[in-house]
């Protein structure tokens, strides 16, 4: 079983052709975030983004995969069920509609 934790659909392309759309499950887990001043460039202040610990994501189950974003499984490595879309296939206008397969990070 795949579930998505995005908060928006994810259309899964299947050798060219989309062949399964994942719809969210309305759990979308989180990198805690704040922002320290760094600086500034010409008067606009200057931020660094740090991201902590992540939040409501569910503990693993068996034969369960979670499709979270990349920050969330690159904050969670020893995590083996948590999947990121695949590369991103874009419409012909140039706007995202999907990705190739899913991936590990």
């Amino acid at each position: 079983m795949i579930a998505n934790l995005t908060p928006h659909p994810v259309n899964i392309f299947v050798g060219g052709e989309a062949s399964i759309t994942l719809a969210p499950s309305g759990v979308v887990p989180r990198c805690s975030q704040s922002a320290e001043q760094v600086g500034t460039v010409d008067g606009i202040p200057v931020s660094r983004q740090v991201f902590g610990e992540v939040v409501d994501l569910p503990v693993p189950q068996d034969g369960v995969y979670l499709v979270v974003s990349r920050l969330v499984a690159a904050a969670c490595p020893a995590r083996d069920d948590l999947l990121i879309p695949g590369p991103m296939v874009r419409g012909e206008d140039g706007r995202p509609i999907g990705c190739n397969g899913l991936a590990k990070v």
